[in-house]
């Protein structure tokens, strides 16, 4: 691969690992796994999203209305946490340890 090519690729690469990232005002946001099957995904309108096929068929694992919006979902250790937002104040949510319920940190 040329040089031209190369920067051209990691340039591609770059503005659409850009352009994946969640955010506050995106309709559907970012998935991060939580374990080695189940992935999770949360929405603006306050839905934690999981699938366990890799994104085939996404199920509501948590519904906390459509006044919360669910930021971000990340792996931190051993530990899935989800950041969300209630007029204009954020919180963090834990999975817990049998991953049915998000608990308060």
């Amino acid at each position: 691969m040329d040089r031209w090519n190369f920067l051209k690729t990691c340039t591609m690469v770059a503005a659409g690992s850009m352009l994946t990232q969640g955010s506050a005002v995106a309709e559907t946001l970012n998935y991060q796994p939580a374990a080695a099957k189940a992935r999770y995904r949360g929405t603006s309108d306050g839905k934690i999203m999981v699938t366990e096929n890799e994104g085939g068929t996404w199920t509501v694992h948590a519904d906390f209305g459509n006044q919360f919006g669910v930021l971000n979902i990340l792996a931190s250790g051993q530990d899935t946490v989800a950041l969300v937002h209630y007029k204009g104040l954020q919180f963090k949510l834990k999975l817990s340890a049998d991953g049915k319920h998000w608990v308060t940190m």
